[in-house]
């Protein structure tokens, strides 16, 4: 199975639309799912044709963070970061930056 298949049937499964997802990628068999989803991450140390076509590209490389700071990334976007890291620290919020 490519992963744009692999990728559909997950958002299907899932009763999304792909421009409700997001798909993190490093090289070009990523490109089609990337190309299909509505927010595209490449890895600091992905191919250049991905980075090319990528919405944000993360500080670090795949398997160093680059992970973490897709998800950081998505959820200051969303503004719930700040209530996320004060719920993993037990601290309470009203805010949602």
């Amino acid at each position: 199975m490519n992963k744009l298949t692999a990728f559909r049937e997950i958002i299907g499964k899932e009763g999304l639309g792909a421009s409700q997802a997001a798909f993190v990628g490093d090289d070009v068999i990523d490109l089609p799912p990337m190309q299909d989803c509505g927010l595209s991450i490449a890895v600091a140390n992905a191919r250049s044709e991905v980075k090319s076509s990528s919405h944000y590209i993360t500080p670090h490389a795949g398997g160093e963070g680059a992970l973490r700071d897709a998800i950081e990334y998505i959820l200051k976007a969303q503004g719930k970061w700040k209530r996320a890291v004060e719920d993993y620290i037990g601290g309470e919020s009203t805010s949602g930056d």
